[in-house]
């Protein structure tokens, strides 16, 4: 008793060829955010053409989580908050400061 279905081959077939074609579209998308490519985040002090990364970065009203901060300034999530122990991240509030480096 054979199963001669040709969707017994496709399926693993077609499970293949989805992770490759995921791990190809995650390679390619390097992404541009502003540590990348050399551009000045919004809301940093001191940013300018040659200089270090800001230390800090101030909030503006549209941002609602620390995760966009820290996606927006190439820092971890982890870090972030590692370098704001007092910092709330559920109560970020426009023209708050945030230390992103040392």
């Amino acid at each position: 008793m054979t199963d001669s279905s040709p969707a017994r081959y496709l399926a693993p077939l077609a499970l293949v060829v989805f992770l490759l074609v995921v791990v190809v579209i995650v390679a390619s998308s390097g992404g541009s955010s502003p540590a990348r490519t050399g551009a000045s985040p919004s809301g940093t002090e001191g940013a300018h053409k040659g200089a270090s990364p800001p230390r800090h970065y101030t909030v503006k009203g549209s941002e609602a989580s620390l995760a966009v901060i820290a996606e927006k300034n190439g820092v971890s999530l982890n870090r972030l908050i590692e370098l704001n122990p007092s910092l709330d991240p559920q109560a970020l509030a426009p023209g708050q400061r945030i230390r992103l480096r040392r």
